[in-house]
């Protein structure tokens, strides 16, 4: 089974699996994923979503959050640790956490497909 990797295009923001997926290894993904932790709070992954391993919680988060007109703001130090119990205390953050986590991600892609060419 060959994973898509989070550079690759094919993958759908929408959903778990990646679309070069077919039906019939949808279910070896997930059991292949299982072990995975989210890369924002810790807790189990379900697989990518907007190219960074995460869970369902922090999808859905960054995904109501992503494009927010108004800005968080911090009300404790602006540096929370991000886990699965701290998560829900400091949207600001967790925000911040993620664009962080996802934009090392993308220079990564950026860095690989430089060494390619």
């Amino acid at each position: 089974l060959r994973m898509a990797s989070p550079c690759s295009p094919s993958e759908d923001d929408n959903t778990h699996l990646p679309m070069s997926l077919n039906v019939a290894q949808a279910g070896a993904f997930t059991q292949q994923n299982s072990g995975k932790t989210c890369k924002i709070c810790g807790d189990r992954a379900v697989g990518y979503n907007f190219s960074v391993i995460s869970c369902e919680s922090c999808k859905a988060f960054f995904r109501r959050n992503a494009n927010r007109e108004k800005e968080l703001s911090c009300p404790f130090t602006d540096n929370c640790e991000i886990n699965t119990i701290s998560r829900r205390f400091c949207q600001s953050c967790r925000l911040k956490k993620c664009f962080q986590i996802r934009l090392t991600i993308l220079a990564e892609c950026l860095r690989r497909s430089k060494r390619e060419t």
